[in-house]
C-alpha cells in the first residue's frame, strides 16, 4: 500500500530536475522521503545539490509551521508580523547609547 505514495513522492522530488524550483510542496515530499528511510540526507543533498543548512532550515521549519513553513510567502509574511509587534527597543534596531557613540 506504500509503494504507490513512495512513488508519487518520488516523482514530485524528480521532478525538481526538470523544473529547477522548489515548491512548498516538493521540500515537504523530500522530507516525507527522508523520513520514511527512502533516501539519506546525504543522498539527498547529493543529488539534489542541496545544502546542510539548507536542508535543517526545511526540517525546521516544518516541525515548527508545518509544510505551510517551506513556503517563501509564509516566512516573510511571520517576519513582517514579528517586526510590527516587536517592540521600539528589539534587537533589530540599536540601542540608544550606540547611535549616540557614532555621532
Amino acid at each position: 500500500m506504500a509503494e504507490p505514495y513512495i512513488a508519487h513522492l518520488t516523482r514530485q522530488v524528480a521532478a525538481v530536475k526538470v523544473t529547477g524550483r522548489w515548491t512548498p510542496g516538493r521540500k515537504a515530499c523530500l522530507l516525507e522521503l527522508i523520513r520514511r528511510g527512502v533516501l539519506t540526507p546525504d543522498q539527498a543533498r547529493a543529488r539534489y545539490r542541496i545544502s546542510a543548512d539548507e536542508l535543517a532550515s526545511w526540517q525546521r521549519r516544518v516541525g515548527a509551521h508545518g509544510q505551510a513553513g517551506l513556503s517563501i510567502r509564509h516566512m516573510q509574511e511571520l517576519r513582517a508580523c514579528r517586526s510590527k509587534n516587536s517592540p521600539e527597543g528589539s534587537p533589530s534596531s540599536p540601542p540608544p547609547s550606540a547611535i549616540i557613540r557614532r555621532i
